[in-house]
């Protein structure tokens, strides 16, 4: 490891100290391709999906970014949709429904289509055992 500098700083502190208020592109884009790499592994390996999109929340709670949060919320009610817990996952769909509120209707729409497909294979709520 490379001894650091001391009067090295962090991104997070320079944006800090030059009050930066919005998320920076670097930062946005990180979120949204922590989100499509979750995405990507929903149904094929969801602990993997997991990792990612808690990774995107993560990143998205710290700059601020309400999509982000919002598209992570959708993430986890996917995941554990397909792992069998239908009502957790209801409780994460309606997070993600309060975001898209407030930053714009696409996810809102994502989630409807998602939450009326399951309800039409499933017609039933099962909780997890």
């Amino acid at each position: 490891m490379i001894p650091s500098k001391p009067n090295s700083k962090t991104i997070t502190q320079k944006k800090q100290e030059s009050k930066i208020k919005s998320p920076s592109l670097y930062d946005t884009t990180a979120a949204n391709i922590l989100n499509e790499l979750s995405s990507a592994y929903w149904y094929s390996n969801p602990d993997k999906a997991q990792d990612y999109v808690e990774q995107c929340l993560t990143v998205s709670e710290q700059i601020g970014f309400k999509k982000g949060i919002g598209r992570a919320y959708y993430g986890m009610g996917i995941i554990l949709n397909v792992n069998g817990d239908n009502l957790a996952s209801l409780v994460y769909y309606e997070k993600a429904l309060k975001i898209g509120e407030e930053v714009g209707i696409q996810i809102i729409l994502q989630i409807l289509i998602t939450t009326s497909e399951w309800f039409m294979q499933t017609r039933e709520i099962t909780p997890k055992r």
